[in-house]
């Protein structure tokens, strides 16, 4: 029988990378996201409810629009106006934009244990950009991949393959970190190992195939994960 600290050496040593979904994961831009979509809907004398926002979390833009809903409701929305509307509600979350608990000192200590940090998300590179600096997240990042670097966004597997293979990871050998459970999907088909770290938008998604659900992040640790990988 090995010896366990043997065991725990080569969970060491398999562990290679974690790739981090951005929005929602990093930071709380899906609540945020929410609310900013609600208050123009409700300029416009409309009601945004969140079985229908709740459609494109996760999602490539055209499985759900806000804009398509909001002209829909409306009989027809002003596309000038809403652009100026949502822009000023971006500027807002941007200025009052936190990381979610225990991001910064996740990606700290796995810098220092020589662990591989990625980011495979939906959004635009400009956006994960954006998020990043506005949130004050250190740039540790190894790979940053958005939907429009990929032929197919999640729920495909590509974002999290293209990220493993700039990492220089097997995925088989790495976690993803995700809220949603088209990201979960996505993670799982390209093989890596799962978090859920749920957000109050998809709080009430199905996460029961993820090997761990977490509150937030405060709550994962490096140990964490390589006692997982040595089961």
């Amino acid at each position: 029988m090995p010896h366990p600290a043997g065991r725990e050496a080569e969970a060491i040593l398999r562990l290679q990378a974690v790739v981090f979904d951005c929005d929602g994961v990093l930071a709380d831009t899906e609540l945020a996201g929410y609310l900013g979509w609600k208050r123009i809907f409700d300029a416009h004398g409309a009601e945004l409810e969140m079985d229908e926002w709740i459609k494109c979390v996760g999602q490539p833009p055209e499985v759900w629009s806000p804009f398509l809903h909001l002209d829909r409701l409306t009989g027809g929305a002003d596309p000038r106006r809403v652009e100026e509307m949502l822009a000023a509600e971006h500027d807002r979350m941007f200025r009052e934009l936190e990381p979610r608990p225990g991001v910064a000192d996740l990606l700290h200590e796995l810098d220092a244990a020589g662990v591989r940090v990625g980011i495979a998300s939906n959004s635009l590179l400009a956006w994960v950009e954006q998020v990043l600096e506005a949130a004050r997240l250190p740039q540790l990042f190894g790979a940053i991949v958005t939907r429009d670097q990929v032929t197919k966004p999640k729920p495909a597997p590509d974002p999290y393959l293209e990220a493993c293979r700039r990492l220089g990871a097997d995925p088989a050998e790495s976690w993803a970190v995700e809220d949603s459970a088209p990201g979960l999907a996505a993670a799982r088909a390209a093989g890596l190992r799962t978090v859920a770290v749920p957000g109050p938008i998809t709080a009430g998604q199905d996460f029961s195939s993820a090997e761990l659900r977490l509150d937030d992040l405060s709550r994962l640790s490096l140990d964490l994960l390589r006692d997982r990988m040595g089961q």
